[in-house]
């Protein structure tokens, strides 16, 4: 900063090199001493002054990587407005004013379609091409793709879908990088957002845990930090061991406080490890876990989903059934901005809202204000007929406990024993022990004390493994019961 400012006045011009320099070296450290405005302001003044198109490039990817990290909406849709100028002059032309729902649809199928003609091998192996011209418009495509996730997400799927198919049509790798970096992030990056919710949750877990480790090797943080939120909530939907949860959400929470960087990945981050602290049974934590009522729509929808998978396994159906309809007036509001959600995150929704109410009908706990049962039925079933791995046990689950709560018996045990057997298959240890704790109830209910201890036992071995010490002792609360009921 000394050295700068000790520059005459017209040093762009008589020390051009030397203050170029310069200032890409206070921003780089100013950067890493958390000085994000003296930061900004070096790399404002080299994309003023740079005369080459190459150094503002440069300006514009640092620039960019600390607004994602700061997390600064408006500065952000102001760099991605230049970036798309940008992409222009290099003869990308990217529009963003009048892009309908139709044209983000229209260009993600096309892509979508690109990528399934192709074979692994192709996608895997095959980026050889170079050119400096291809690579540098590969980049500019990265920071706008990082860029919309937050000023612009209506348009986040049409620019990552403009992205692919540019890779695809010109066989380039981002950033250069071999072409593992290529597929790993455009796959992930529009079929978890709009397909790849239909595919294996383990497959999804995998891709994404490669995706951000190899956004770390690259040095392309923002980018890894995007997959950070999808990797733990994917698996908290799989059921991953919760104390194992607990621990790799501590670390990644920690570096993030540590940097003072990506403040919203951070925020979301917080409220799934409140959802992995509750379900382990814990109380306390040395980390803050508020919730900011102001927060960004996208951190809400985070707040409300974590909260309401753990209500709906703790039984806590009325504040679930709560949580639910605030998720679905959210989702209305994004419809009407014309706002991308994933599919994974509707199923969710709907799957704890009907458990949910179907639980609060039996107690007679029946309000006014209820959704119509085929709305969140039939979101399950269809979820189910494309991936029966990830959605067949809950759809199960749900068509179970209505007709229990029918008085259907028998046929809800044929769908009980289902959700159960379709559950392990899935390893979704966790709804294996909720639709074997379900089934026990119901079994209890009709008096069969026998039956249903053995799916109370199963249920706690479940929760053993899922590492939920709140849930074994509910469970056991429930045997313990069952047991004084027995002659």
């Amino acid at each position: 900063m000394t050295a700068v400012s000790l520059l005459p006045v017209d040093s762009w011009d008589s020390h051009y090199d030397l203050n170029l320099d310069y200032h890409l070296l206070l921003s780089q450290a100013a950067h890493s001493h958390r000085k994000i405005e003296v930061a900004k302001d070096a790399l404002n003044k080299v994309v003023e002054h740079a005369t080459s198109l190459q150094t503002k490039l440069d300006a514009y990817y640092l620039l960019h990587t600390l607004l994602v990290a700061a997390c600064v909406p408006k500065e952000m849709g102001q760099l991605l407005n230049t970036i798309v100028d940008v992409l222009g002059a290099l003869g990308e032309n990217v529009p963003v004013a009048n892009v309908t729902s139709e044209d983000v649809s229209s260009q993600v199928c096309s892509a979508k379609l690109q990528f399934q003609s192709k074979s692994n091998d192709e996608l895997l192996h095959n980026y050889t091409e170079d050119s400096k011209d291809h690579v540098t418009i590969m980049r500019m495509y990265n920071i706008l793709a990082n860029l919309a996730y937050i000023a612009k997400p209506k348009l986040w799927p049409y620019f990552v879908a403009r992205w692919a198919q540019y890779c695809l049509k010109h066989k380039v790798a981002c950033d250069n990088t071999p072409g593992t970096l290529c597929h790993t992030n455009l796959s992930s990056a529009i079929f978890f957002r709009l397909t790849l919710d239909f595919e294996p949750m383990q497959a999804c877990i995998a891709m994404h845990k490669k995706a951000y480790d190899i956004g770390l090797q690259v040095g392309n943080t923002s980018f890894a930090s995007t997959h950070q939120p999808f990797l733990i909530v994917r698996q908290l939907h799989a059921g991953t061991n919760l104390l194992d949860l607990k621990e790799e959400l501590e670390c990644n929470i920690k570096t993030i406080e540590q940097y003072c960087s990506f403040p919203l990945v951070g925020m979301k981050l917080r409220y799934y490890y409140k959802a992995v602290l509750t379900l382990i049974g814990e109380e306390s934590s040395s980390l803050s876990i508020e919730h900011d009522e102001g927060s960004l729509h996208n951190q809400e929808l985070a707040y409300v989903e974590s909260k309401m998978m753990w209500l709906v396994h703790l039984g806590f159906y009325d504040l679930a059934r709560h949580m639910a309809l605030r998720w679905k007036l959210l989702h209305k509001d994004n419809i009407s901005k014309k706002i991308a959600i994933s599919p994974l995150r509707e199923i969710y929704a709907n799957f704890y809202y009907g458990l949910s109410d179907i639980a609060l009908r039996r107690q007679k706990n029946v309000k006014k204000k209820r959704l119509p049962e085929k709305e969140w039925l039939n979101v399950v079933i269809n979820a189910a007929e494309c991936s029966e791995w990830n959605f067949q046990n809950k759809a199960s689950l749900l068509l179970a406990e209505k007709l229990s709560s029918s008085s259907k018996h028998e046929k809800a045990e044929v769908q009980y024993m289902k959700a159960i057997e379709e559950s392990r298959s899935s390893h979704f240890v966790h709804e294996e022990g909720l639709a074997c704790e379900l089934a026990g109830m119901h079994y209890e209910r009709l008096g069969d004390i026998t039956k249903a201890k053995e799916l109370f036992q199963q249920a706690e071995d479940c929760y053993e493994t899922w590492g939920s010490a709140a849930k074994i002792r509910q469970v056991q609360k429930k045997i313990k019961s069952i047991n004084l009921k027995q002659p």
